[in-house]
């Protein structure tokens, strides 16, 4: 397909694991992708190394945003959003609204929804759950702060949002300051977790930790654990040099976090540098690190657990990439290098 792009989401997303027999024709099903130029979704199909894109399941899609597990996805065309069931994409879903935000729970059987601020009326986090005996419901909404937040996380085995805001600061050393929130669910309650000059990304812990992982300025990675006195925060060794920075991480199960390294900006001397993708031990130091071919800003979990998505969703022309954190490589997915990138959360 010549001259035509796929593009990422800038919502937050999933990988997709499986889809009727009938429609796959009995082939292995990575994950989802979003086809921006056609305005559709598709399927990546195969095994790494060896992946291509399908037919289109649905058109007409503006947005994707697919939960951790793929069983769901929430579809924007036009003016209109909806929650369709991955076994049935093409089927009519629940009307919602539009928002300036959107990001699945862990669970992938619950999502919230960020409503847009105005000088009147502050930001709103709606919030849906699934029940097998009666499909999707809307939950109490809650208040967000006034201004601008923007989810990091729906951490839906603690019940919390994770999400930040940003301030403008006059004649400070910095800026811009941006306060880390976490929302509790149960109490209503918010906890200011910590400030810094910015953010550029966060990790939940993985399945049976406690450790939450977020990279600050220049570079730094801060590992928080929550003690009786509040939040607690540690540095963790190993730094992106001048020129780099922290644009995705990951934790995996036991002490591992994958990190992004991605060159500051294109204009920059340090850009000759290339992405790396460096494998940590949150006890201390990197435990391994590959080159990239492409930066990439996110990484999104397939179907097998072994398996990880790395794309950038800003830079649609670049290649999909898949890491096999069993075996610590890369690989390429050569039919997507000029036609498509990958969907994903983000």
């Amino acid at each position: 397909m010549p001259g035509r792009t796929l593009a990422t989401l800038a919502l937050i997303g999933a990988i997709v694991p499986s889809l009727p027999a009938q429609v796959q024709m009995g082939s292995v099903r990575l994950g989802a992708i979003y086809d921006n130029a056609g305005k559709s979704l598709r399927s990546l199909i195969g095994v790494p190394g060896a992946a291509y894109v399908g037919a289109p399941l649905r058109n007409g899609v503006d947005q994707l945003l697919s939960s951790p597990d793929g069983q769901w996805h929430l579809l924007r065309s036009g003016e209109t959003m909806e929650v369709v069931p991955d076994a049935d994409p093409g089927a009519a879903g629940l009307q919602l609204p539009i928002p300036a935000q959107a990001f699945w729970g862990s669970d992938s059987k619950t999502f919230v929804m960020l409503t847009v601020a105005t000088e009147q009326t502050p930001a709103h986090f709606l919030r849906y759950k699934f029940s097998p005996d009666g499909g999707w419901r809307d939950l109490p909404a809650l208040e967000a702060h006034l201004g601008s937040p923007r989810i990091l996380a729906f951490d839906a085995t603690r019940d919390a949002i994770w999400y930040t805001t940003t301030e403008t600061m006059e004649g400070a050393e910095f800026s811009s300051k941006t306060t880390l929130w976490r929302l509790d669910i149960s109490s209503a309650s918010t906890d200011r977790v910590l400030e810094l000059p910015r953010i550029d990304a966060f990790s939940l812990p993985a399945a049976g930790g406690e450790v939450h992982v977020l990279a600050g300025d220049a570079g730094r990675v801060l590992l928080l654990e929550r003690a009786e006195s509040g939040w607690l925060s540690r540095d963790l060794e190993q730094t992106p040099p001048p020129g780099m920075r922290i644009s995705a991480l990951r934790s995996l199960e036991g002490d591992t976090l994958l990190a992004v390294w991605n060159p500051e900006s294109s204009s920059a001397p340090e850009s000759s540098r290339p992405p790396k993708l460096l494998r940590y031990s949150l006890s201390g130091g990197v435990s391994g690190e590959i080159l990239l071919e492409a930066p990439a800003d996110r990484i999104v979990q397939l179907r097998d657990k072994t398996f990880f998505l790395l794309q950038d969703a800003l830079r649609p022309e670049t290649p999909l990439l898949i890491y096999d954190a069993a075996n610590a490589s890369i690989f390429f997915v050569p039919d997507l290098r000029d036609t498509a990138v990958a969907g994903g959360n983000r």
